[in-house]
């Protein structure tokens, strides 16, 4: 037993697995509702490669993070203590103090309901609980990144716009042990090209804002990190001021074929920050 953790490290390899894309028809669907195109791609494995991604290139990283917090499904925890960690990382991966959490988060597994919502004082702080995501997308447009930037800020407090360039970063930790039934998966944002994206509406009681699908391209590189583990934090990019929609990495949870069948399902948490950067 003492060799387990060290095994369950070792990189699981390059799969191949199934995505599901959507078809660019013309018409104007709701979030993730766009015809199914589903696809075998073959997903590169980046545990322990030598050339890891970055943000500032393929648009998402892995980072080595401790956090305080013991139990990720507490709300008050998350909210007083894992948002400020969070914060913290992001102010110095991308050397800005301008940082603003959202207030709510989400803790995915497919033992939760669709969707439910544990509100915290004042209904500031919402955690959400919801299923594995399972299409490829990207969650803002340049309006909606801003709308939810000046909520961000609105939550801390400011009321004046930071100079600099708005760049929106999803924090992403399992906190089930490794291997997980169904990983993220991204594409590297440089094989993405404008005509790949379905512009799709995401409307919620509060906001109605924009997110895209994708459509196949043979180009797209597929990317993830198998055996991820609750002291590791992927840092991906959302958007980024100037460089449109694609400056996002689109992603989707993916069922990995090598798992054992008996692998307790994935949990995890994602977090958002509005940073705001000089160049």
């Amino acid at each position: 037993m003492a060799s387990g953790i060290k095994e369950i490290m070792v990189p699981r390899g390059d799969v191949t697995a199934t995505v599901r894309y959507g078809i660019k028809d013309g018409n104007l669907y709701g979030f993730g509702q766009a015809p199914a195109d589903e696809q075998p791609v073959i997903l590169q494995d980046l545990r322990d490669k030598a050339d890891q991604p970055t943000l500032a290139g393929e648009g998402f990283e892995l980072v080595s993070h401790v956090s305080a917090v013991t139990d990720f499904e507490d709300r008050d925890a998350v909210m007083t203590t894992y948002l400020p960690e969070i914060r913290d990382l992001m102010r110095t991966v991308m050397r800005t103090p301008h940082v603003y959490m959202q207030s709510n988060w989400v803790v995915r597994a497919e033992t939760k309901p669709f969707s439910a919502v544990d509100r915290g004082p004042e209904g500031k702080f919402a955690k959400h609980q919801m299923k594995t995501g399972g299409f490829l997308h990207i969650d803002y447009d340049s309006p909606g990144a801003a709308a939810w930037a000046r909520r961000a800020m609105d939550d801390a407090g400011v009321t004046r716009w930071p100079g600099g360039r708005l760049v929106v970063l999803t924090a992403w930790r399992a906190f089930s042990p490794p291997p997980q039934d169904k990983p993220l998966a991204f594409i590297d944002r440089r094989s993405v090209s404008p005509d790949d994206l379905i512009l799709e509406t995401i409307p919620v009681p509060t906001v109605t804002w924009n997110g895209y699908q994708l459509k196949r391209n043979a180009s797209h590189r597929f990317c993830w990190w198998s055996n991820v583990n609750r002291d590791e934090v992927i840092l991906f990019a959302q958007h980024e001021d100037g460089f449109g929609p694609v400056s996002a990495a689109p992603h989707t949870a993916f069922h990995d074929p090598t798992c054992p069948p008996d692998t307790p399902t994935r949990h995890s948490i994602e977090v958002r920050g509005y940073c705001f950067v000089q160049d």
